[in-house]
């Protein structure tokens, strides 16, 4: 049995209950685990949580769980992210509804160029999902 060619190997940041999980993903011929060892790459920031961002993830996650139309709670955001826009080179916004905030996560995370994250998530009522839906919103700054 020769060994499994692997392929594609990522690292991704996944929402895991209260916290963010590193997921080491890859694709194979043939079914594998095993153990990864990873270290962060010099002069690379770490990413981190920003309490500004989060601030305003969480201000976004509620007015769109309230039922303030998107692009009225998107300006608000906009104007609230004036305030930190000079720590970042952009800030890119992930928006979501789901079921399960734990299915949320996104490959930007994994972009080298994103170092800190803000992250909001409130309960609402979807017509599809029911009580149980939630936004979530996932604020990524960029480095300068």
């Amino acid at each position: 049995h020769s060994p499994p060619q692997i392929t594609d190997a990522r690292a991704e940041i996944w929402l895991n209950d209260d916290h963010y999980t590193t997921a080491i993903l890859w694709n194979t011929d043939d079914v594998t685990s095993g153990d990864v060892y990873y270290r962060q790459i010099a002069g690379l920031a770490p990413f981190a949580l920003d309490p500004k961002l989060d601030e305003i993830a969480a201000r976004y996650a509620a007015d769109l769980a309230a039922g303030v139309e998107r692009s009225r709670a998107g300006t608000l955001a906009n104007r609230a992210l004036d305030d930190v826009a000079i720590s970042y080179g952009a800030v890119l916004s992930v928006i979501a509804m789901v079921g399960d905030p734990t299915d949320v996560a996104t490959s930007a995370i994994g972009d080298a160029r994103m170092h800190a994250y803000g992250l909001g998530v409130a309960q609402c009522r979807d017509n599809e999902v029911g009580d149980g839906a939630f936004y979530v919103v996932l604020l990524l700054g960029q480095t300068r």
